[in-house]
């Protein structure tokens, strides 16, 4: 009978746990849905590291098979500089329904059209016009029409490292430029965000400088990748990743909720199965040599290369 009795009060304990356990989920499941659809950016008190505009009608629905394309922009302005020229620039593309994608990275003299400017080297556009400006250039040069920028300077790149805990990239070779203040050795490394701003502006350690620094800034943004997406596999991790990227991010054209449906597509990439490429550019003249036109090619059409 002991036994028996026993046997009852567990069970009633474990329903009783189980059910609290569904009521505490469903209580933060409820407000997390809450804040997600009604929170607003801070501005007034927290500085803003990272600005998120949509600059063209993205179409966006997050169960679509459609490529889904980023610019992300790391301008040179910092105090002593202005202009905010786009020194790093990268446009990520992504295939939700393969779950691959590329990410090209654009050398910051390559020389192209820009609207209403004549032609120059194609980081004068963001200081000529700003985001919308930089995105509608690389678009035409591409081929294609990309709906959403993330842009930061100096300052902002450094908080937004910081705010994520670090990086984690493996350092290709050894690195020591005292203009951009890097001093790495090769192999895998946690860098900070003084650091990660040190190895991106590194150009002074290879033979061909700029395009192995355009390189190398794409290992540190699919270095956040990876840590945002390994946040994301904790009971908590999306909120957790989302609050590190929001709680300084300035939001242009969509709101909070459309800035999470993205989020949680990136959450389903794999940083593995995104191929880096620098896009092809001619020495001296810094015009796109003629196969990076099949490059584009292959990438706008689904977002991913299948060709290199």
């Amino acid at each position: 009978m002991n036994h028996r009795r026993e046997r009852r009060v567990a069970k009633r304990r474990r329903s009783v746990a189980i059910t609290l356990a569904a009521a505490t989920a469903l209580v933060f499941a409820g407000a997390g849905w809450f804040w997600l659809s009604n929170a607003h950016i801070p501005s007034a008190s927290a500085k803003t590291a990272v600005t998120v505009q949509k600059v063209a009608d993205a179409h966006f629905t997050p169960s679509s098979n459609a490529p889904i394309f980023f610019l992300i922009i790391g301008n040179d302005e910092r105090p002593g500089v202005g202009g905010a020229r786009g020194d790093a620039l990268h446009v990520l593309g992504y295939n939700p329904a393969s779950k691959q994608g590329a990410i090209l990275n654009i050398p910051r003299d390559t020389t192209v059209p820009i609207p209403g400017n004549g032609t120059n080297k194609i980081n004068a556009a963001n200081a000529f016009g700003g985001p919308k400006l930089q995105a509608e250039t690389i678009g035409k040069m591409m081929g294609l029409s990309i709906p959403y920028v993330i842009s930061t300077n100096f300052e902002g790149y450094v908080g937004l490292i910081n705010d994520l805990g670090g990086v984690e990239v493996d350092v290709p070779t050894r690195m020591y430029d005292s203009d951009a203040g890097s001093h790495f050795e090769p192999g895998r490394q946690k860098l900070s965000g003084d650091d990660a701003l040190a190895f991106a502006r590194d150009r002074h350690s290879f033979a061909n400088g700029d395009f192995t620094r355009t390189a190398n800034q794409a290992l540190v943004a699919l270095g956040a990748l990876r840590k945002i997406k390994a946040e994301a596999n904790e009971p908590v991790g999306a909120f957790k990743a989302l609050a590190a990227v929001s709680r300084r991010t300035k939001l242009e054209g969509l709101g909070l909720r459309e800035l999470y449906d993205l989020m949680r597509i990136a959450m389903q990439a794999d940083p593995a199965q995104i191929k880096s490429i620098v896009v092809p550019v001619a020495m001296g003249s810094y015009q796109p040599k003629p196969e990076a036109q099949q490059l584009f090619a292959d990438f706008r059409d689904d977002g991913v290369v299948q060709s290199q």
